[in-house]
């Protein structure tokens, strides 16, 4: 083999270096070091034992110069006094008992629920057991299956160990039962039953791995995945114990934990419905008492009270039915003067006719098409925009621009819509609206039958002055 470079100095930063307070580390430094000699075509031993001493402390140097191997030629000798004179380091190159029973001490009652502690677990025994396995020290004196088991079902709850038994009880018992059906159908002798009042199938290796399985919620391999085909024989199968026990618990814990959620859930919004009916509750009573106020001052306001009102006087004022002089019909506040004449001074040049601002022209007045989005104004068959009952948007008040007007009407028309509603539960209003017309420059219905009646009666007057 050719060497490649220089070999790494003790100075360099990746070269290997031994510290003597890590003992348990010796394996993996001389590990290194073999790699080492190994790359860089380094054969000899007394090469190799005096290059490996340089890297580590000066007096950890001359305490491994002092071993009798040292002046010898077997570069095997020198390692295994090496780590001899190390027990860590000789307890991690074998595997040791010692850190099975550290490891199954440090955790007690771990269930399938403790993944990382679990893993944990298994990592170290698969490894300690790996080494003493090497060795072959399982059942010989050293330890015994039985014995591993015992330290691995030490840090484990037993519920969890019992449920691990019974997973293994369970592949047993299905793999022996499809070796039956497989060697009925081949017409073979049937397998021996297993016992299973022995705990000598309880292996370390099947320990550990129904333990994976069981947390990892994942389906344990085996022997059954290469008998696809083979039917089993419901005669003569023992009952199998059930695993769905801690399952079901857990399954019902979620459940409980679920509805504990959903009551609280609807505990909070009982809560803000009761704070909402409260708070509703109290504007309905203050808006009755301003109402009542109103009504006992005798101050006319928006709502049914000020019509009802100002129908009453204007009762007392014409008659029971109103006089009908002239052209008022009946209305004694009827406005013979025309209309003063629209002004448009406050509209400036390129303003909006719409909400009087810059930029944009009726048609594209984002104001407007938001509106008829909402349906606050419609369009009729001939393009105008009115309001959604089809009257026209009022031209008074003129400094008012059409977009506040549509605004205000639907206020007011939510606001009557809510006054009238409560005037009738506390009787301030009649359970029906009364039947009056109020006159406005637009023709009613009611108006129009009035004037052909007026015209049959009179005809003297049909050319009489319409209404505006």
């Amino acid at each position: 083999m050719t060497a490649k470079g220089r070999f790494p100095s003790p100075r360099d930063n990746n070269a290997p270096r031994f510290d003597k307070d890590e003992p348990t580390e010796l394996v993996r430094f001389i590990t290194e070091m073999e790699e080492l000699f190994k790359e860089h075509n380094v054969t000899d031993a007394k090469d190799k034992m005096k290059k490996i001493v340089r890297y580590t402390d000066q007096r950890t140097e001359d305490q491994w110069k002092g071993f009798p191997s040292f002046d010898g030629t077997s570069w095997e000798k020198f390692k295994k006094e090496l780590i001899n004179s190390y027990p860590d380091a000789k307890e991690t190159e074998k595997g040791s008992m010692r850190a099975l029973e550290a490891i199954s001490k440090r955790w007690e009652d771990l269930t399938s629920h403790n993944s990382d502690e679990i893993h944990e677990l298994i990592r170290v025994f698969r490894g300690e057991v790996k080494k003493l396995e090497a060795r072959k020290a399982v059942g010989k004196g050293v330890t015994s299956e039985r014995e591993l088991v015992s330290l691995f079902f030490r840090a484990l709850s037993a519920d969890f160990a019992e449920r691990i038994k019974v997973s293994i009880d369970n592949e047993a018992s299905m793999a022996y039962h499809a070796d039956c059906a497989l060697a009925k159908k081949n017409r073979d002798d049937l397998p021996e039953e297993p016992d299973f009042s022995s705990e000598t199938h309880y292996t370390i290796k099947a320990v550990i791995r129904h333990a994976t399985s069981l947390t990892d919620r994942s389906p344990v391999t085996s022997t059954l995945e290469r008998r696809k085909g083979v039917k089993f024989e419901e005669k003569g199968i023992k009952s199998i114990k059930s695993e769905a026990s801690d399952d079901l618990k857990m399954y019902i814990a979620q459940l409980r934990d679920i509805q504990q959620q959903n009551e609280k859930r609807i505990r909070d919004n009982e809560q803000r419905i009761k704070e909402a009916e409260q708070r509703n509750t109290a504007l309905i009573e203050r808006f009755m008492q301003e109402q009542r106020a109103q009504n006992q001052q005798g101050v006319p306001g928006n709502g049914y009270a000020a019509f009802r009102s100002q129908n009453t006087s204007n009762t007392h004022q014409n008659g029971a039915i109103g006089n009908f002089n002239g052209n008022n019909f009946g209305n004694s506040n009827f406005n013979r003067n025309p209309r003063p004449p629209r002004t448009f001074n406050d509209q400036g040049p390129g303003s909006c006719f719409y909400c009087k601002e810059l930029g944009h022209a009726f048609a594209g007045c984002p104001t407007r098409l938001t509106h008829l989005d909402l349906g606050k104004v419609i369009l009729d068959k001939s393009g105008m925009t009115r309001l959604p009952d089809g009257t026209t948007i009022p031209r008074f008040p003129e400094d008012k621009t059409m977009k506040d007007k549509v605004e205000d009407w639907h206020r007011n028309k939510e606001a009557s819509a809510n006054y009238q509603g409560w005037a009738r539960e506390i009787g301030l209003a009649p359970s029906e609206s009364p039947q009056i017309t109020i006159l406005t420059h637009k023709k009613t219905e009611d108006q129009d039958n009035f004037m052909n009646t007026r015209t049959n009666q009179y005809p003297n007057h049909k050319n009489e002055a319409g209404f505006d």
